[in-house]
């Protein structure tokens, strides 16, 4: 019924087998899918805790359940359930890559969010490196936990990340070279680290000259080097 788009049909069904079967985990888990797929995310949140209840190490349901929870904006028990999920270790490679991949969001905002009272770095990096420890090939993870290590103040850190991303990415972006010309700084790498701010302005001003996330990363690491801005 579901696969029908039948959702409110399914949603009886999945009730009525929980009816007949009170500590029937699986159903409890469809039911939250349907729910969810309604926005009924509340409900759908108290189904997939039930299915969790009757079977602890339901991998999929403490995945559905940081589903929910991240949709309704819960980003931290969120995590939480997607932990849980892996804790188990029988998610699924697809499950883990999709934990990874919040968990990847997560520590990007923290680290990188406009507003620096709302950036946690320590949070950040931990977030990362779990991220990371799920999908060590991916080189964007690498990224984020090099700007998390830069914000953390942890620059040899940081420039080891960022090389590996480079490195996994055969290449990179503005998105980690603004944040390696910073770190070298810091470490007192002048030359290096005014090369990988020119090549991060060529890149920013062909590719994506508008994006504000890079316009805030530009002007941060100018004045970290002490680039002096054009004259108009």
């Amino acid at each position: 019924l579901k696969a029908q788009g039948k959702v409110d049909e399914a949603i009886a069904a999945y009730q009525k087998a929980i009816e007949l079967d009170p500590k029937f985990a699986k159903a409890q888990y469809n039911l939250g899918v349907a729910l969810k797929a309604q926005q009924k995310l509340d409900e759908a949140i108290a189904s997939y805790r039930r299915a969790i209840e009757l079977d602890p190490k339901y991998a999929i349901a403490h995945n559905g359940l940081g589903n929910a929870l991240f949709e309704k904006g819960a980003v931290d028990d969120a995590i939480a359930a997607y932990r849980a999920a892996i804790r188990w270790k029988v998610a699924g490679a697809e499950v883990r890559n999709y934990i990874a991949l919040r968990l990847n969001s997560r520590a990007w905002g923290l680290a990188t969010n406009p507003d620096p009272s709302l950036r946690d770095p320590k949070r950040a990096g931990e977030l990362a490196n779990e991220a990371v420890e799920l999908e060590p090939k991916n080189g964007f993870y690498w990224n984020t936990l090099g700007a998390a290590h830069y914000r953390a103040g942890s620059w040899k850190d940081a420039v080891a990340a960022l090389d590996k991303s480079m490195e996994l990415r055969k290449g990179g972006n503005s998105n980690g070279w603004f944040f390696l010309a910073m770190a070298h700084w810091q470490l007192g790498n002048k030359d290096e680290a005014r090369k990988w701010y020119d090549q991060a302005v060529v890149w920013m001003e062909k590719n994506q000259p508008e994006n504000e996330d890079l316009r805030r990363f530009r002007g941060e690491a100018a004045e970290v080097l002490g680039v002096e801005k054009k004259k108009d």
